[in-house]
């Protein structure tokens, strides 16, 4: 009876470490007793995601200023305008402010704001 719970205690350890290597990407020999770690490949790196811009913000600027002649340009932001991302394009002259907010996706003005103060 000794023997055999030995056997049996043996086996449960050599069954452990298998688990373990193999949780751990290696492989187990089984039946030989031993358990040998296979080489991992390395994982490879994920590939870029696609670009989700399409207008940059320097072709933003230029729609701004075919539609604003004259105006300085102030700021530039990509932000989240009525459902979709956009340039918001931010330009005065004088005491005129636009406020421009191009989509990224086409170009298109999706929202126009003209302030005078």
């Amino acid at each position: 009876m000794r023997e055999l719970s030995t056997i049996f205690r043996a086996a449960l350890a050599t069954a452990g470490a298998a688990v373990l290597l193999l949780a751990g990407g290696g492989t187990a020999l089984a039946g030989t007793g031993t358990v040998t770690r296979a080489p991992v490949a390395p994982t490879p790196a994920p590939a870029a995601p696609a670009a989700v811009d399409e207008i940059t913000s320097e072709e933003a600027v230029e729609i701004a200023e075919r539609n604003a002649p004259g105006a300085m340009v102030v700021k530039v932001e990509r932000v989240h305008e009525q459902g979709i991302w956009t340039w918001w394009v931010q330009m005065e002259e004088g005491l005129w402010r636009y406020d421009l907010y191009i989509s990224t996706k086409t170009g298109r003005i999706v929202r126009l704001k003209i302030n005078y103060s």
